[in-house]
């Protein structure tokens, strides 16, 4: 066997500490390596969430705003009805009214008639 001298004794210690050292690094960038990597499908699940959160909400906005076409179709509809439906009130109000005149104008006529006739036949 060899004997050691003092120095050679104070390379191996350091040459002992520098292969712990690198294990450890080699351990520690190891480990970093995994984090990054498990960083990175959490990000692309993340992106993956998004962009379906996002292409759902536009579907839901397009189905919105074809809803909000939809009724406001209808209540054009609604109002359209609603103003031939006044116009054919009014006429028939016009009606009535005319109807009305022409009853109280007969109920008139016939009461001078009736009235005429008494003064004709008293005389």
């Amino acid at each position: 066997m060899m004997k050691l001298c003092g120095d050679d004794v104070i390379v191996l210690m350091q040459l002992k500490r520098c292969q712990v050292a690198l294990q450890q690094a080699t351990t520690d960038s190891t480990r970093s390596r995994r984090r990054c990597d498990d960083a990175l499908e959490e990000n692309g699940r993340l992106v993956a969430r998004i962009e379906a959160f996002a292409f759902s909400s536009q579907e839901e906005l397009s189905q919105l705003s074809s809803e909000l076409r939809r009724r406001g179709d209808m209540i054009e509809k609604l109002r359209s009805h609603q103003h031939t439906l006044e116009d054919t009130i009014s006429r028939q109000q016009d009606q009535v009214g005319l109807y009305a005149i022409d009853r109280l104008l007969f109920t008139f006529i016939s009461d001078v008639i009736t009235t005429r006739a008494d003064i004709l036949e008293s005389s």
